[in-house]
C-alpha cells in the first residue's frame, strides 16, 4: 500500500509540477498576447496618421495642379496680349514704310520743283529721319516681343511639366492612401 501511496504521490507532484509549468506558459503566452494586442492597436494607429498625411498631402498635390494649370493659362493670355503688340509694332512698320516712300516721292517733286522748294526737301528729309527711327523700334519691339515670346513658351512648357507631375504625385499619394487604408484594416482586423 505504501508504494501504491508514494507512487500516487509522485504522480500529484509531477501533475502539480505541470500544472505549475501550464500556467507559467499561459501566462507568458498572455503577456505575448497583450503585447501584439498593444504593437497592432500602435500600428493601426500609426497608419491612421499617415493615412491622414497622405490624404494631407493628395489635397496639397491636387491645388498644386490646380494653380499650375491657372498660371499656364495666365501666360497663355500674356502671350495673346504680346501677339497683339507684335501686330501693332508690324503696322507701324507698315506706317515707316509708307513715309519712307511718301518721303522719296516728295524728294523727287522736290527735285522737279527747283530752287522755289528747297525749303520742302528739308521736310523731306526730317520725314525720312522719322521713318528710319520708326523702323528701328518696331524692329527693336518685335526683337524683344520674340525673346518674350520664347520665354512664355519655355514658361508654358514647364508649368505643364509641373501640372503632370504634380497629377502623378496626387496618383501616387492616393495609391499609398489605399494602401495603408489596407494595412489599417488588417491591423484592426488582428486586434
Amino acid at each position: 500500500f505504501s508504494s501504491m501511496t508514494a507512487e500516487t504521490a509522485a504522480s500529484v507532484r509531477e501533475t502539480t509540477a505541470t500544472m505549475g509549468q501550464l500556467g507559467q506558459t499561459a501566462t507568458k503566452a498572455a503577456l505575448t498576447a497583450e503585447t501584439v494586442i498593444g504593437l497592432a492597436r500602435q500600428g493601426e494607429r500609426a497608419s491612421s496618421e499617415g493615412l491622414s498625411a497622405v490624404e494631407t498631402n493628395l489635397g496639397e498635390m491636387l491645388k498644386l495642379s490646380d494653380e499650375v494649370r491657372a498660371l499656364s493659362g495666365k501666360i497663355e493670355a500674356l502671350n495673346n496680349r504680346m501677339r497683339d503688340i507684335f501686330e501693332i509694332a508690324s503696322v507701324v512698320n507698315y506706317i515707316a514704310d509708307r513715309s519712307q516712300r511718301l518721303a522719296d516721292t516728295a524728294a523727287a517733286e522736290s527735285t522737279k520743283a527747283g530752287a522755289s522748294a528747297r525749303g520742302f526737301s528739308g521736310v523731306v528729309t526730317e520725314m525720312r529721319s522719322h521713318a528710319d527711327e520708326a523702323k528701328r523700334a518696331a524692329t527693336q519691339v518685335k526683337g524683344i516681343l520674340s525673346d518674350v515670346h520664347k520665354a512664355m513658351l519655355s514658361a508654358m512648357t514647364a508649368a505643364e511639366v509641373g501640372i503632370r507631375r504634380a497629377e502623378q504625385g496626387a496618383q501616387v499619394a492616393g495609391s499609398t492612401g489605399d494602401t495603408i487604408r489596407r494595412l489599417a484594416t488588417a491591423l484592426r482586423d488582428s486586434s
